[in-house]
Order: structure tokens, then sequence, then C-alpha cells
């Protein structure tokens, strides 16, 4: 006996038969579909609807690792017992100092020797790696460079950032042949500071750049902060002269000596006649160090970039004498510029970016300035910009005050990235409310990092990506993490934003919510 009408079964039927012929579409398209989801974890729960899905997405998951915080050894034991997934790794990443997206990991010492082991077992499924990337306090052990050189034949690009270093020429940082990309790079951390002697720069790092690298498109070098590094004019001479037919990216410090004349290490000359051999250069950073600063940096410095009409820069960062002295300022479309902005570098700056017309990327500190009416004064010269970061590492905003610095982004018509570096402030409100707050302002924004300091160290960071549905319904995907973060109090508000650290993902909708303004502001969909 059915006690249903007949039409519920035909439907009932009718749907079996579709899930037993399920549509099947075409892998390249499913990629597609993955490559444009927010999160990894979103590409993750996208490959678990299926094992054909799965095994389509694998290398789309697998190409790109970045490991931190913590999540070494698990992660590193899964590739080495599972070579099935670790022949898709393209890219691999491991930083010892990255603490924004693990806070409660910040004040551990990582096992350098254990993580260097753990990728030593690792690399023999590493075949199709290309680009090893370490981040750490020490360079990496030279049994893991042996390692990667003889189990990775693909390896091409190389980089190493430090917090200090100490040569050896022995290394086998320097034994490496035909690299397409290096980089040597100490962000000296005066907490790192002990009794070391001073050091030449190995004339191996030489040898291998200039005479089994000739292929070399990318180049970073930053040695000039270590104060143990003894200068050997010679040998850093060489290293600026070589020529590399196929270089596009340049990374090189540059010291400036407070002086009269000033001084100028690599000499103008030397700099000068390699940047004029090699006008493939598209993307050029000289980061300024030297002693004081704030007095030098005020005077006129020596020009180091001569007028080449085959010079076609895109990317600069630098200076704002050097930026003044671009050879086709017209093509720069990305520029960070490290002269921090203050009432007396303003007016220059300024009419610096109005001679970029072509510009779509900026990046600047502001520091003992009116924070509002500088930005205006910024945006206004580069009206067509899609990507900004601001750093206001002096300055705490009131409410009244961030709201005042939002409006300032109004006059960037085309504005989609964002960024914020700046004092925490416990008026200004949650990180949540500041991101709604620049959106109302800009509302093509789709994405939103705000990056709060409290005593010169990172306290909280939020990272908010605006996403259309299927149904056309607009939400917030979001990341926040931090530490000894304090909330107002409240039942509500001490479950949703509790005291301490926290590293959560939501999801904000940005419809309009029945219950009212009060509750929208509150409003959450867990992952």
């Amino acid at each position: 006996m059915k006690l249903l009408p007949s039409r519920f079964y035909s439907k009932e039927a009718a749907t079996r038969r579709r899930l037993r012929n399920p549509l099947r579409l075409p892998a390249e398209l499913l990629v597609e579909i993955a490559s444009h989801l927010t999160w990894a974890t979103d590409v993750l729960n996208f490959s678990l609807t299926s094992s054909r899905l799965r095994t389509i997405l694998l290398p789309e998951m697998y190409k790109s690792v970045f490991l931190f915080g913590g999540a070494w050894f698990g992660a590193l034991e899964m590739f080495a017992t599972r070579p099935e997934l670790s022949v898709h790794i393209r890219r691999l990443s491991v930083d010892h100092l990255y603490e924004a997206l693990r806070p409660e990991h910040w004040q551990e010492e990582p096992d350098i020797d254990r993580i260097a082991r753990s990728i030593e077992k690792a690399s023999a499924g590493f075949f199709n790696l290309q680009t090893f990337t370490w981040c750490g306090k020490q360079l990496p052990p030279d049994p893991l460079l042996r390692a990667l050189r003889d189990t990775c034949p693909k390896l091409k690009n190389l980089h190493c950032l430090a917090k200090a270093i100490t040569f050896d020429p022995a290394s086998e940082l320097f034994k490496f042949d035909d690299l397409t990309g290096f980089t040597l790079w100490v962000a000296y951390d005066e907490k790192t500071r002990g009794p070391s002697p001073m050091q030449d720069i190995p004339v191996e790092l030489g040898d291998m750049l200039l005479q089994r690298c000739p292929n070399l498109d990318s180049l970073s070098i930053r040695l000039r902060s270590m104060p143990n590094l003894w200068i050997h004019e010679p040998e850093l001479d060489r290293l600026v002269s070589g020529v590399w037919p196929k270089l596009r990216t340049l990374h090189l410090d540059i010291e400036i000596i407070d002086s009269t004349p000033i001084l100028f290490w690599p000499p103008v000359t030397t700099l000068t006649r390699f940047l004029s051999m090699h006008s493939s250069i598209t993307e050029l950073m000289l980061a300024a160090y030297a002693i004081l600063p704030t007095t030098v940096f005020s005077r006129e410095i020596p020009s180091c970039l001569e007028p080449n009409p085959s010079c076609q820069l895109t990317s600069f960062e630098g200076l704002v004498q050097h930026a003044a002295e671009l050879p086709n300022p017209a093509t720069l479309k990305t520029f960070v510029l490290t002269t921090v902005i203050t009432e007396t570098y303003l007016a220059p700056i300024v009419a610096v970016l109005h001679n970029l017309p072509s510009l779509r990327e900026l990046t600047v500190e502001f520091s003992d300035i009116d924070a509002s009416a500088a930005t205006h004064e910024v945006v206004s010269a580069c009206p067509n910009l899609t990507s900004l970061h601001v750093k206001f590492y002096t300055t705490t905003f009131s409410s009244k005050e961030i709201k005042e610095l939002s409006a300032q982004f109004r006059y960037l018509s085309q504005l989609c990235s964002l960024q914020i570096d700046k004092v925490y402030s416990a008026t200004e409100g949650t990180m949540l409310k500041t991101a709604l707050l620049l959106l109302g302002d800009s509302p093509l924004l789709q994405d939103i990092c705000i990056l709060n300091f409290r005593a010169n160290q990172w306290c909280q960071r939020g990272h908010y990506l605006i996403v259309t549905g299927t149904k056309g319904r607009r939400f917030i995907t979001a990341r926040e993490t931090g530490l000894e973060r304090f909330y107002p109090r409240g039942k509500l508000l001490s479950r949703v934003y509790p005291k301490g650290k926290f590293n959560r993902g939501f999801r904000y909708s940005l419809e309009k919510d029945v219950l009212g303004s009060i509750s929208k502001k509150f409003k959450r969909m867990r992952q």
C-alpha cells in the first residue's frame, strides 16, 4: 500500500538515478574551481567530497607547503612515509620565526637539528622540489643542504634568512650549481647579539654565484646589518661586478656612512655600472643601512641610477632620493618606500608619487605626523592604487581617529587590498569592527589585513577576505590570531571574544539582519 501520491516516488527514483550517474566535470575545471577557494582548508574540504576529486586536487593541495610554529614534525613525518604526496611539492618553506598564525608557540625555541633531520628524511620524495626557503636564527645545517643538493634534481631556487650568520668557507651553502634564484639575508636582531669574532664574506660565495650560476634571474643579498662582518672591499666589489644576462630581480643592501662627503657601499661607480649592464632588471630593492639614518637620510646622497631608456622597472623598494631618480618612472607599478614619512619628508614624497602614473601597489610608513592628513596627501597623489599597505608604528588611534583615517581611503576608487600596521589601542574596538568600518568606506575591498603591535612586538593579526556566495550573498571569511587581547566584558562578548591567546577562523555575513544592527555585529558562522 502506497501512503504517498505516485509523483513523490517518481521523483525519488529519478534522484537515485542521478546519484548513480553523477555529472563528471573535466579535471581542469575542478582544479580551476579549487584555485579560487579562499583558504587551504577549503581546498582540503573540497577534496574530501570524493576519491576522484582528491586524486585530481592532490597536486594543487601540495604544490606549495609552508611549515611554521610547531607544525614541522607531523607534516615532515607524513611526507617521509607518503611519497605519493611529497612528489607534488614544488615549493617548501620552513619558518622558525613566524608567529602570527600560531601565537601559542611564539616563545618556543625550535629544535633546529631535529627539524633538519626530518627534512633530510623526507627529501628522498622531493623529486619535483624547485624552491626551498629557510627562515630561522641560524642557517640550515650542512647535512640538510647536502641532502637537498643530492636528492632534489630540480631544485633551482634557494632562499636562506637568518638572525645571525657565522660563515664557514667550506659550507654546503656555497656548493650548489646552476641556481636561478638565490637569497642570503641577515635580519639582525639585537637580542641575538653575542661574543662573535669578526669575519669575512667567503670567496666561495662569489665563486658559486659568478662561476657556477650563469642563469640567475633573482639575486638577494643583505648582509650589512651584521655588526661583526668585516668589509673586504675586493670581494664585495667582485660580488656586484658579475654579469647575469637573465637577471630580473635584484635585492641588495647599501650602506650609507655619515661622513663628509657621505660614503656609499657598494661604491657608486660600481653599483651604477652593474645596474647599467643589467637593463633586464624589473624588480629592484636597495635596502639602505646606516648608523644614524635620521641624520644621513635627510642629506643629499650619491646618485646610483643613471638615465637608461632600456630600463623598465616595474617594482622598486628604497629611499625617496633614489625613487626621485628612477630612469622610467612611468613603468613603475609597485613601490615600497623605506623612507619614513614625517612632516619634513611629506612634500618631496608626494612630489615623487605624482610622477608615478602607473603605480598600483604602494607601501609607506608614517611617524610623528597627523595620520589622516598625511594619508590624504598620499592617496590623492596616486588615486589609481589597487593595493595599499600603511604602517603607523608610533601612532595610537582612538575610535574617532580610525574613522577619520578610514574616510581617506574613499579617494581610492579601485582599491581592492588594504593592510594597516598600527599600535594596539583598547579604545579602538575589535579588529572585526575596524575591518567593517574600512569596508563601509571602501566597498570594493576584497582583502583587509590588520596588524596590531604593542611595545614593538607583534600583538594580534586579523585577515579578512570578502567573498560573494553562489546566491550573490556577500560575507567575510576571517582568520584572527593574537596574544593577551582584552575585550569588553559581558556574557556574550566574553564567549565570542575570549580573553588571552586566540587563533580562530569564522565567517561573518554582510547581509541585512532582521534582528537589528546590534545582533548583526556579533552574528558569526563558525567554520
